[in-house]
This record gives structure tokens, C-alpha cells and sequence, in this order.
């Protein structure tokens, strides 16, 4: 456990009035949402109720190239074998869906959609970088109360 870190999490608010057990509760406590991983049968349920295949055919149609390179880029990413998940937190998939969006060939709820599937809980320990948090480590920093 970095205690360094821990610590550094500890000092602002909301934590400063929370007992050691407390502070062990809330920091493994699943409340912070982030965007994640889809799996690909998930990525393909979206893509079947979004008219998600036609829209990828269209965008590989469209004029223009950068359009037709996501388009491409999808359909390949359905067909391949190797490709097991669609990633929501990365910058460059959501630029790419903004911009089906914007050239018309996805709506905003469909991508809304889509990365309500990629939608995790985690910890603030874990969004830390710290793991799973302990009794024991609290009181490291804190001393026993």
C-alpha cells in the first residue's frame, strides 16, 4: 500500500471527520462512476438495437475519408475474431462517435447509448490507484481510534 498516497487522499474533505472505520467503508465503497470497458457481445447487442452495422456501412460510404476510416475501422472491429471489448474511456473512440454524430449517420442518444454500456463503479481507493484499503492502514497514518 502506498501510505503516501493514501494519505494524500485522506486530507481534503469528505474524509477529514470519518472514523478509521469509516474511512475504510467509504474508500472501498463502489461510488465513483467512470467509463470503461464494453464487451464485444454487449458492443454488438448496441450495435443491433442502434441500426449500429448500417450506420458503420454508411460512414465507410460517406465522402469524407475520415468518416470512411471510422466506418472502416468498425467493421473490422466487428469481424475480428481478436477484438473482445470497446473501450468508453478512450479519448479517440469518443471523438469517433461525435463524429457520426455530427456528419448525421449516429444520433446523440445511440452514442448516449453506447457509453451508458461502458459505464463501471469503482472505488475511491481504486480510482487512487491505491487497491483495496485496510483497517491497518489507515491507522498507519491516523494512529488507532
Amino acid at each position: 500500500m502506498d501510505l503516501a498516497k493514501l494519505k494524500a487522499l485522506l486530507t481534503p474533505p469528505p474524509y477529514d471527520k470519518l472514523s478509521n472505520g469509516e474511512l475504510v467503508l467509504a474508500l472501498n465503497a463502489p461510488t465513483i462512476k467512470v467509463q470503461g470497458k464494453i464487451a464485444k457481445a454487449s458492443l454488438m447487442q448496441w450495435a443491433g438495437a442502434n441500426r449500429g452495422f448500417t450506420a458503420m456501412e454508411k460512414a465507410a460510404a460517406h465522402p469524407n475519408e475520415d468518416v470512411q476510416n471510422i466506418g472502416k475501422a468498425a467493421l473490422a472491429m466487428f469481424a475480428a475474431s481478436d477484438v473482445s471489448t470497446f473501450d468508453t474511456s478512450d479519448p479517440d473512440n469518443s471523438v469517433m462517435m461525435q463524429t457520426l454524430v455530427t456528419v448525421g449517420i449516429l444520433s446523440a442518444a445511440a452514442v448516449t447509448s453506447l457509453m451508458a454500456r461502458g459505464v463501471e463503479m469503482v472505488t475511491p481507493a481504486a480510482q487512487a490507484g491505491l487497491g483495496v484499503v485496510e483497517l491497518g492502514h489507515i491507522e498507519a497514518i491516523k494512529g488507532k481510534q
